[in-house]
């Protein structure tokens, strides 16, 4: 890894918080269950949900509602909710049979999309030119980020690194999550096709 510095080996850093896909609150649905009636003819299926459980050993942070059947991350909402207002998605696995799994795997995705997708863009000098061999920028390396007013700490990967041949003080590192293009889709699966 490496650590970018304002006027040390970066002229300028800018950062992007994209939080349009953060869900704070998620309900749970797991798979059907069946309720038959007295006659055994006539069966419902109800998908099992969190309504009316409770959670004993619940984590610091964690809240549910258990007569709308929601898990809260309470401080992702007060980080990134709507004026104090959860923002709602839901987890859906029609394996689960079993609540307390139900509610283990809603929280455990919860914790994935409760927190907004950050990525940092800037002119950066590499430390190679700058005499540091041991630390050459290079693409998919992995950046500490630390930013300092919000107190966020992330490890991002280098997702594109534009060099300039002619000004090296000019080249050009995006920080971020790698979203694959269309191209390198199409050679993985073709790759994948041929068995490599």
């Amino acid at each position: 890894g490496f650590r970018l510095s304002i006027d040390k080996n970066a002229d300028e850093l800018g950062v992007t918080v994209d939080d349009t896909e953060v869900k704070t609150a998620l309900y749970g649905y797991g798979g059907n269950s069946y309720t038959y009636t007295t006659d055994n003819l006539d069966k419902t299926k109800t998908p099992i949900n969190l309504i009316g459980y409770t959670w004993p050993g619940k984590p610091s942070g964690a809240s549910i509602n258990s007569t709308a059947g929601y898990i809260e991350d309470t401080a992702a909402t007060a980080a990134y909710g709507r004026n104090g207002r959860p923002r709602f998605g839901y987890y859906q696995n029609g394996d689960i049979s079993d609540p307390n799994i139900l509610l283990e795997k809603t929280w455990e995705t919860l914790k994935t999309v409760s927190i907004p997708e950050i990525t940092i863009d800037g002119t950066v000098t590499d430390l190679h030119r700058l005499g540091a061999p041991d630390v050459p920028i290079r693409l998919h390396d992995t950046a500490l980020v630390e930013i300092r007013p919000t107190g966020v700490i992330l490890a991002q990967e280098v997702i594109q690194y534009t060099e300039d041949l002619l000004n090296p003080a000019a080249s050009r590192l995006t920080i971020g999550t790698y979203i694959p293009n269309i191209v390198y889709i199409e050679r993985q699966t073709n790759q994948s096709a041929r068995g490599r």
